[in-house]
């Protein structure tokens, strides 16, 4: 049943444009023997694709388009994973390196990742801040900061937190409140070792 549900009410939500395995510079890479990550969704009216223009992407051919159709910019859209429960024990230090661009003079978006524990959060941190979706709690306030920026230029962003026990999930994802954001070149850090293992697709 939930595979249909998601069949019915999900994949009418996104465009599709490819079905091989990519990583976190969304490049193609081979599947075999890597740890497949599987993403899920909090969305309206919202477009997820692989923009192939080398002109476009800050290295490589490729990177990820995300694209919020919602003209109230009140809800957004937040699309996230799960990494396996293994990176969990032990872990005490997340680090995260990636670049994002805007389509607007302000951020309408951005890229988070929370080590969790229930409902608790024991660590977090996102390159966006203000209210949004995600799944623990459905509305978050962080500490607003929004700094101007220059439509259609990359910037890079550096998250890094600590923290003192287990989590039950490290969750890591993607927010768009309205118009379009890009993302590339995604670097997971855990325990100051680089974690580079995981591929994902995008489903057509």
């Amino acid at each position: 049943m939930k595979n249909l549900l998601f069949l019915l009410f999900v994949l009418p939500l996104f465009s599709y444009t490819q079905s091989e395995y990519l990583n976190f510079d969304f490049e193609e890479t081979d599947s075999v023997e890597k740890e497949i990550l599987y993403f899920d969704y909090r969305c309206f009216k919202t477009m997820l694709e692989i923009n192939r223009n080398p002109e476009v992407s800050f290295s490589g051919n490729n990177c990820l388009s995300l694209n919020t159709y919602n003209s109230n910019w009140t809800e957004g859209c937040t699309i996230y994973t799960s990494l396996p429960i293994k990176y969990c024990k032990g872990l005490r230090h997340v680090q995260i390196t990636l670049k994002s661009r805007y389509q607007f003079e302000k951020q309408n978006g951005g890229f988070w990742v929370f080590a969790t524990k229930g409902i608790k959060y024991l660590g977090k941190a996102t390159t966006y801040p203000g209210y949004f979706p995600f799944p623990i709690i459905f509305t978050f306030l962080w500490k607003p900061m929004l700094q101007p920026v220059f439509p259609y230029e990359w910037y890079f962003y550096k998250l890094d937190f600590k923290i003192d026990e287990d989590p039950d999930e490290l969750l890591l994802g993607f927010y768009d409140k309205f118009g379009r954001v890009w993302y590339d070149d995604i670097e997971i850090t855990l325990n100051d070792k680089p974690i580079n293992n995981f591929a994902f697709q995008i489903i057509p």
